[in-house]
């Protein structure tokens, strides 16, 4: 935990409302409110999602927990997971700083549109508030096809393409939502997370690309000297030295054509100024 800190990350734990949790031999925190939240705040925990397999009486179980944490002095994040079931944003506020409204999230479409539907039928007026979010889950952007999944809500393993990954990110952040990430940040390298980015990436920093199509000055246009560009795909510029030579002589009597730009052709340049006109670009 205190590498976690010394990253300037904060740290997140599990626990679930039951005597056990919802995965096999992990315990709950039923009937060890005081004592599990105590542990927390001792070991520098700053967030506890507490879910709710095994779990019975709600309201009491969650401000139990809600009750103990505060105890401690320390200040620890509480995230409830009822999944939804009985409409927490509109009595969460009263034991945690925010609340899961829908069943596991997946890292597929059908799951994505799902969770994304669940939010928008929400009341506005139990949109989110500071110290009180709806949750619709962990985000599964970037985690890929090499990720475990959760078979109970019956989606499979991820398929997410990249431009699915970018609406999910947005919308939880459009909502409100938390943005918790589930990649294995120990794991990650500095590879792409997809062939898709890593060819974007590329196009991305390709250096620009120009070339003469068709000379209408009578000064020649040399590459590099009179006409050229500088960037890349990214952010890039095209230059025209329309003096003489290409050396600062007379206005208007340098290099002036027409150019293929990135494989864009018919890109006029021409800053000649017809009389009583503006100059041609």
């Amino acid at each position: 935990i205190d590498y976690v800190h010394s990253k300037g990350l904060t740290f997140g734990l599990y626990t679930s409302g039951g005597k056990t949790g919802c995965m096999p031999n992990r315990a709950g925190s039923r009937g060890h409110w005081q004592q599990d939240a105590q542990s927390f705040a001792d070991w520098g925990v700053d967030w506890v999602k507490m879910d709710w397999c095994g779990g019975s009486d709600v309201h009491g179980s969650y401000s139990n927990m809600s009750k103990a944490l505060n105890a401690t002095g320390r200040p620890i994040s509480l995230n409830m997971c009822e999944w939804g079931l009985q409409s927490p944003w509109e009595w969460g506020g009263n034991y945690a700083q925010s609340w899961r409204i829908t069943k596991d999230h997946a890292g597929t479409w059908e799951s994505t549109k799902a969770a994304i539907k669940a939010m928008m039928n929400i009341p506005r007026e139990h949109g989110g508030r500071p110290w009180g979010w709806n949750d619709m889950d962990m985000l599964q952007t970037g985690n890929g096809p090499q990720s475990g999944y959760d078979p109970t809500p019956g989606y499979g393993p991820a398929t997410l393409t990249e431009a699915e990954y970018v609406t999910e990110f947005s919308m939880w952040a459009i909502a409100g939502s938390p943005l918790l990430v589930t990649t294995p940040i120990m794991n990650c390298t500095m590879e792409e997370a997809s062939a898709d980015a890593a060819a974007k990436h590329a196009i991305f920093e390709a250096p620009c690309t120009v070339s003469l199509a068709r000379q209408l000055s009578q000064t020649s246009c040399i590459v590099d000297d009179s006409f050229g560009c500088f960037g890349t795909q990214g952010n890039k510029t095209m230059w025209v030295d329309a003096s003489r030579s290409g050396h600062g002589g007379d206005a208007d009597k340098g290099c002036r054509g027409i150019f293929i730009c990135d494989g864009v052709a018919n890109v006029e340049c021409n800053p000649q100024t017809p009389a009583g006109g503006n100059p041609r670009h």
